[in-house]
């Protein structure tokens, strides 16, 4: 895994709980497992929008983990509304509780000649044929490396999802498509979040002095934690970056939620409220 960072832009403070991966439990979310149709590939279980003379969706070997990852592509001589790319998957997956959030690792490059990107995740859980809440997660940002973004789902029951991910035009843009995306997707997962009886290394983690003029220590790190990501009570990142010497420095006033990153063991991935009172 080389140059990834890490995003939380929709975030759910979670203080006595660790999120874990239910691996494998959307199907062929890391991307590995591939189906030709006709003369293109897709996804196996996923349907994509594309045809014998239109192909949108790309295995592609620059991945975090596995051998691919989805690439799509918008494609720019299309009118606005046909222009993006887009995959859906429906999938029966079992009785599920206390799903905390979904998670993925997301590439997102303009094309040539575009005036921008945008990139729309959606998720809609259902329960015994019931629709739920979604989860809608949407950006008009460049990500030139990998970087992690989690959703959360509210620690919801369910045993059906939809997702729909979309690459391509703003929603309303009417003529041409103007902004031609290339995305790459890779490790898409559904986080449980089950609570924590026994002390873990987490727990002895702590930053201080809190409050403080934005100046943290984070004792008893240990080598656990190496990025960190900033978030404001809006959930919007306000800098995220490497842990070097165990130091976190925030240079706005105000009340924040620091999420710990642990590269080694995404488990332990934890959040601390802290406040910054001067600079």
């Amino acid at each position: 895994m080389k140059n990834l960072l890490f995003a939380n832009f929709v975030f759910c403070t979670i203080f006595f709980f660790a999120p874990n991966s239910i691996t494998g439990q959307i199907q062929s979310g890391g991307f590995e497992d591939w189906e030709m149709i006709e003369n293109y590939y897709e996804p196996l279980g996923w349907d994509t929008e594309q045809n014998t003379l239109l192909q949108r969706i790309f295995m592609d070997t620059l991945s975090v983990d596995g051998d691919f990852s989805i690439r799509m592509e918008s494609n720019p001589e299309e009118s606005a509304e046909n222009c993006r790319s887009q995959i859906d998957l429906s999938q029966n997956i079992g009785p599920q509780e206390n799903i905390g959030s979904v998670s993925f690792w997301l590439r997102l490059l303009p094309q040539a000649n575009s005036s921008g990107v945008f990139f729309s995740f959606f998720l809609r859980p259902k329960l015994n044929g019931q629709s739920m809440s979604p989860a809608i997660w949407q950006t008009t940002t460049e990500y030139q490396e990998f970087t992690y973004i989690e959703v959360p789902l509210g620690n919801s029951a369910f045993d059906e999802i939809y997702i729909e991910i979309v690459a391509g035009p703003i929603p309303g843009s009417s003529g041409d498509c103007s902004s031609y995306t290339s995305a790459w997707v890779d490790d898409l997962e559904l986080n449980v979040t089950t609570a924590t009886e026994d002390a873990t290394k987490s727990d002895f983690v702590l930053l201080s002095p809190n409050p403080s003029n934005g100046q943290f220590f984070l004792s008893g790190n240990d080598g656990i934690y190496d990025q960190y990501a900033v978030m404001n009570s809006l959930g919007g990142v306000v800098e995220y970056g490497k842990i070097v010497n165990n130091n976190i420095s925030i240079k706005e006033k105000g009340i924040f939620f620091v999420k710990l990153l642990s590269s080694s063991d995404p488990k332990l991935n934890s959040v601390q409220k802290v406040v910054v009172i001067s600079n």
